[in-house]
């Protein structure tokens, strides 16, 4: 299609409909699709080159040009170097027109310095007062320190300062060198991003994850993704200081700091959650399973849900705290998965939950009904 509308352009230019530049920007947005798509780059450089016309579109809509991606490599060729720094120093101006398009940015950076791309960081970091969304990815915490939050919290970001349009950062961090200190470090940069609402910490176990009581600048968090936590009892500090999380994601794992004992029963209310998804690993010796499966069981027992809505499991708990957990949220509760995993060849499955009091896999009853389920699924997970 963009080599006839190249061919033809100038000779039938004047038989096409007249359309705003607005609409020829839906059209546009549509060819390109998302942003992270491998073709992305390659595509709208083409959009340009097809006539003047379809180039002063591309060129003077900022959210084509609002996607930054920082990702040099120590191999990279200097001239490759270059077209990279080029790049992101283009498409930052191209979005920056019309009062400055938020900005969603993608940073890839490792310990090793990589010649001739500290310039285009610092640029990107210039512009942080337009960040709509960061996902970060480093091989290591300190990493983090060196290269984003030795400017950042010395007020880098031009343009105002702060981050005002911050939205959603993901941090995924390799292996782990450094203390809590840096991503306490990190987590304070976002204290007055008062549009924050999504934070997901990959590869970043408790063991060196701030104090729950530093996560005081993520109060405001809607939606927030942990891994890894090692008991249930940190799942509900975790809750009792996110106080308007919505959504939340943990991977549970047994490790030095885990709790071999069940906490004490107690109700822990949280009005505002309405997504919990809970990853277990269970592949290991009996022993591991039954506490992790224990650790499960006591989420579902404890907490006090009134806006829960879905409930993602990776592993089965005992079938009393399901049975009860369905029982406390049947009125609200509108889906459940179930991911099916193995362990030392023996299956937990939890099956199709009827309503009626059928029996199910493991020796359970369904004794409550569901009113409100639209979605009661099991995946298998070998």
């Amino acid at each position: 299609m963009l080599t006839t509308r190249q061919n033809t352009c100038s000779t039938s230019a004047s038989q096409l409909p007249h359309l705003v530049a607005e609409l020829w920007s839906s059209v546009f947005s549509h060819y390109l699709g998302n942003p992270e798509n491998e073709n992305y780059i390659q595509n709208i450089l083409l959009l340009p080159s097809i006539c003047s016309h379809w180039r002063n579109i591309t060129l003077s809509t900022p959210i084509f040009w609002n996607h930054i991606t920082y990702a040099p490599a120590v191999s990279f060729r200097p001239r490759h170097l270059q077209n990279h720094s080029d790049r992101i120093r283009t498409w930052l101006k191209r979005s920056g027109e019309r009062h400055g398009c938020p900005l969603s940015i993608s940073l890839t950076l490792v310990s090793r310095s990589v010649p001739g791309c500290d310039l285009a960081l610092r640029e990107i970091i210039s512009e942080s007062w337009r960040w709509e969304t960061l996902c970060v990815k480093v091989d290591c915490v300190r990493t983090v320190w060196k290269c984003l939050l030795s400017t950042l919290s010395r007020g880098g970001g031009g343009g105002g300062g702060g981050l005002g349009y911050l939205r959603k950062v993901e941090v995924d961090i390799g292996p782990v060198f450094g203390g809590n200190e840096d991503i306490v470090s990190f987590i304070s940069l976002f204290k007055d991003a008062t549009s924050f609402y999504s934070f997901h910490l990959r590869n970043v176990d408790s063991t060196i994850f701030p104090p729950l009581t530093d996560l005081g600048p993520l109060s405001q968090l809607r939606s927030l993704s942990l891994h890894t936590l090692y008991s249930a009892e940190e799942v509900f500090r975790v809750l009792e200081h996110l106080p308007n999380v919505e959504e939340l994601r943990v991977a549970l794992a047994i490790g030095l700091f885990s709790s071999r004992n069940i906490p004490e029963s107690r109700m822990v209310h949280h009005p505002e959650l309405r997504h919990l998804s809970l990853d277990v690993a269970v592949r290991g010796d009996p022993l591991i399973i039954s506490h992790l499966r224990g650790q499960v069981s006591t989420v579902l027992d404890t907490l006090s849900l009134p806006s829960f809505q879905t409930c993602a499991e990776s592993h089965l708990p005992y079938w009393d705290s399901v049975d009860a957990f369905f029982k406390k949220h049947r009125d609200k509760m509108c889906g459940f998965r179930f991911v099916e995993k193995r362990a030392d060849l023996e299956v937990w499955k939890l099956g199709l939950v009827t309503g009626s009091g059928s029996p199910t896999p493991n020796g359970g009853s369904a004794s409550v009904q569901l009113p409100v389920v639209r979605s009661l699924t099991t995946v298998s997970d070998p």
